[in-house]
């Protein structure tokens, strides 16, 4: 179990979608990780869920809080998108079309996919693809 700093709040919407927040861990490798229970609780899935994940996915992290240490439940971006690629719920559709309809042919036809946003002023500058 490794210790991490203090999780940061990541906010991220798709397209029209609403606004969620989940924590996010910085490993020393310098991947990012998100905490499961955040995760489970956007996508509205049990956190049962993270058991099914493969091992390299999910992990512990020691946490500082006031009352000292403490472990969180978190998982590196593959096993988010193996969460989000498994759900069946409205807030996970969007982002699931775009990887299966337009982000994975692209790269099956081209070899690569780049994603550019264009500057359309404050409106959009908060929005986040995860």
């Amino acid at each position: 179990m490794e210790t991490a700093a203090q999780p940061t709040v990541f906010s991220f919407q798709f397209h029209n979608s609403a606004e969620h927040k989940i924590r996010t861990l910085l490993h020393e490798d310098g991947s990012i990780w998100f905490v499961a229970k955040d995760a489970c609780e956007i996508l509205e899935m049990g956190t049962e869920q993270i058991r099914r994940l493969d091992d390299d996915e999910k992990g512990l992290r020691k946490v500082p809080t006031p009352g000292g240490k403490q472990s969180l439940a978190v998982i590196n971006e593959s096993g988010l998108y193996t969460l989000v690629l498994r759900s069946n719920k409205p807030q996970a559709k969007p982002f699931r079309k775009w990887i299966t309809a337009e982000v994975l042919p692209t790269i099956r036809k081209t070899g690569s996919y780049s994603f550019v946003t264009q500057s359309q002023g404050p409106a959009t500058s908060k929005e986040v693809v995860a």
